[in-house]
């Protein structure tokens, strides 16, 4: 029976109904595809699949080795083209056994990047090492063939280089590849190169120009000094990464009605985006979320939202550490053993998105809870800091927050003649719950401390007692002389 099974797998790939794996390709060092992660990331797009086989995408047709050589005009086109090139016969004929099947083909590709929110603008990375335009030369050339292949179907494809290649034939790999609508930048680091590859391909498949898009966004972002701003207020960056960008959004009460339309699509890119811990602190977030507008409406509108960002920003840390008053905050101000600190509720309007507590030490934000907006029950959230010399932990979950604060020092005191030293240690505790600060009740606190006795240190000697002195009177008589009388031996 399991002859007739190994017979008949192989008359499947015989009759090219069972995809056919290309050769094994080796991964690359985590730095590099680190680092082209990181290139893309920083334009505003996201990495959604690495090392990907194509035959996992119902988007992409799987084609045979056959198809991709009668494309390119036969295996005798094929051959002369790689001769011109300066290839050897051997590595044109291992190239051509491999594509001479008539099985699809199926093929790994680096990466998959998208527009954040936007899984259908995707892209198939492939990235070139230097060690890979030197030596990997067969398997560069048949991925060329392949790619260009797709790139001319109409599939978008990417190739990402490990700088310029040296030899000749790599250097005409790149020019062919750019010539069948792959998008190609020889550079890890160069967000500019790397967003010309991607508004190559994007025009032709997408019919959206992405890569001028991203530089007009970039160029906008970088005059408006958004992620400056962001580096100058720490504390504003850390509020909304607390409490959310869509939070920190729904804060900010628009004057005009140009403001209201802004702030609907920044709200409505957030949601799409999915990036509401801290979608606009960093160049990436701001990039993403600009991205995000400008797909569903245009550059500009994407720009004009984003300056909106150092007035939405300000505006929800002050609100949401109690420093501006806001008719979606509740706070209450707190002294637990001499520290204060401020509770602020935050309800936004929107019913979807949820309650907030923050929890701030003069004017900066030590945690955020979520509340529940059904129950008084919020999420786990805990916090520790010094403030004055004092150590404090805040700890909120269930039904409540907890405060203590705590110190110690040292004195000296005196007892009798004696010098002693004190050494105290005292712990204050308070507990406030939802309700009271919904209510505006401050928490009462309670303080204990214990004191240590150490010593004596030193102690004063006592006083010596006065000598006793007989009154004066007349001088006694000399005491009487004494007489040497000889004796006779």
């Amino acid at each position: 029976m399991k002859k007739w099974a190994s017979l008949a797998l192989v008359l499947l790939v015989a009759s090219g109904v069972y995809p056919k794996t290309a050769a094994a390709q080796g991964s690359h060092p985590e730095w590099l595809v680190e680092q082209v992660k990181s290139l893309f990331e920083g334009l505003g797009l996201t990495v959604l699949k690495r090392e990907m086989w194509l035959s996992s995408l119902p988007s992409i047709k799987l084609p045979t080795g056959q198809e991709i050589l009668e494309h390119f005009g036969g295996e005798a086109a094929v051959r002369q083209m790689l001769r011109e090139w300066g290839l050897s016969e051997n590595a044109i004929n291992s190239l051509i056994a491999e594509l001479s099947t008539s099985a699809p083909l199926d093929r790994r590709v680096d990466c998959v990047i998208a527009v954040r929110g936007k899984s259908s603008v995707f892209f198939l990375v492939e990235i070139k090492s230097g060690d890979d335009l030197r030596y990997n030369v067969v398997q560069t050339l048949r991925e060329a063939l392949y790619d260009a292949y797709l790139a001319e179907r109409g599939d978008p494809v990417v190739w990402v280089t490990e700088g310029e290649p040296g030899s000749y034939w790599a250097r005409k790999t790149l020019d062919f590849l750019r010539g069948r609508g792959v998008g190609v930048t020889t550079s890890i680091a160069n967000d500019a190169m790397a967003a010309d590859a991607l508004n190559a391909v994007s025009e032709k498949v997408y019919k959206i120009p992405l890569g001028q898009i991203i530089k007009d966004l970039a160029s906008r972002i970088k005059q408006m000094r958004l992620t400056q701003f962001f580096k100058e207020h720490p504390e504003v960056a850390a509020t909304i990464a607390l409490v959310g960008a869509e939070v920190a959004v729904s804060l900010w009460q628009p004057s005009e009605p140009w403001q209201a339309e802004l702030k609907m699509r920044i709200q409505d890119a957030l949601q799409v985006v999915g990036m509401g811990v801290a979608a606009f602190t960093t160049a990436e977030g701001l990039m993403a979320l600009g991205l995000a507008i400008a797909a569903g409406s245009s550059a500009g509108i994407a720009a004009a939202a984003l300056a909106l960002i150092p007035v939405i920003a300000p505006t929800a840390y002050a609100a949401a550490t109690g420093q501006q008053p806001s008719p979606y905050v509740k706070t209450v101000k707190a002294s637990v053993g001499g520290v204060e600190l401020t509770f602020a509720l935050i309800e936004p309007p929107e019913p979807w998105l949820p309650r907030k507590l923050v929890v701030s030490l003069a004017g900066k934000p030590l945690l955020a809870a979520e509340a529940q907006r059904l129950t008084l029950s919020m999420s786990y959230a805990s916090a520790e800091n010094e403030a004055g010399g004092k150590k404090l932990r805040v700890w909120c979950g269930g039904t409540q927050c907890s405060v203590t604060v705590t110190w110690s020092g040292s004195r000296t005191e005196k007892r009798d003649r004696c010098a002693y030293s004190v050494a105290s240690s005292c712990t204050t505790t308070a507990a406030l719950t939802l309700g009271d600060i919904a209510a505006g009740r401050a928490p009462a606190s309670v303080t204990k401390c214990v004191e240590n006795w150490y010593g004596p240190l030193y102690c004063e000697p006592q006083p010596a007692r006065p000598r006793e002195t007989q009154p004066a009177g007349p001088a006694p008589p000399p005491p009487p002389k004494q007489k040497r009388i000889p004796v006779p031996i």
